[in-house]
């Protein structure tokens, strides 16, 4: 049997379990590491943008043509876009549900409900995050990039306490379901 503690303050997910299973552990992310990790670049790249439109009003408040008024326009809706996503993702957050059963590992996000089951997985990746959070990350995503290249994403139990003690619970688990 296992030694984690799920989180006081949220009642298990009874509804995501199949028949037979038993919840081992179930949590939700810190908000702010959820948000930072799944959107540090965005917000650098919006913060770059919003840099650059300051600059350009900053330099000439007059639009000679319309095609300037449209750039600044997109540059605006792009950069604002951008520097918001982290504050999206951390509203997000706030519904993100993770469990961890005898037999699957379960993510539930706000349109999305990704299930895997421990035999199925290849590794079980722990990165620490400090203040005692971490990620377990054991799901692969593979795209392919504008360059055509082929990457792996890697996701998971992102932003959560006591992540080392629940990466090694999900690694017996996974040897005793193999």
């Amino acid at each position: 049997m296992s030694g984690l503690v799920p989180r006081a303050d949220l009642p298990c997910p009874t509804h995501l379990l199949d028949t037979g299973e038993q919840a081992i552990w179930w949590g939700r992310p810190d908000p702010w590491r959820y948000a930072i990790r799944l959107s540090w670049w965005r917000l650098t790249l919006g913060f770059i943008i919003a840099v650059t439109i300051a600059f350009v009003v900053g330099r000439a408040l007059k639009f000679e043509t319309t095609y300037d008024m449209l750039l600044l326009i997109a540059l605006l809706v792009v950069g604002v876009a951008s520097i918001s996503l982290p504050f999206r993702r951390y509203a997000e957050a706030k519904i993100v549900i993770y469990l961890l059963t005898d037999k699957r590992a379960v993510v539930v996000k706000k349109y999305a409900e990704m299930s895997t089951r421990l035999e199925r997985i290849a590794l079980v990746e722990w990165r620490a995050a400090g203040r005692n959070l971490g990620d377990v990350l054991f799901m692969d995503h593979e795209f392919t990039t504008e360059n055509g290249e082929r990457r792996i994403a890697r996701d998971g139990f992102v932003g959560i306490a006591n992540s080392k003690e629940i990466a090694q619970e999900m690694r017996r688990l996974q040897a005793a379901a193999s």
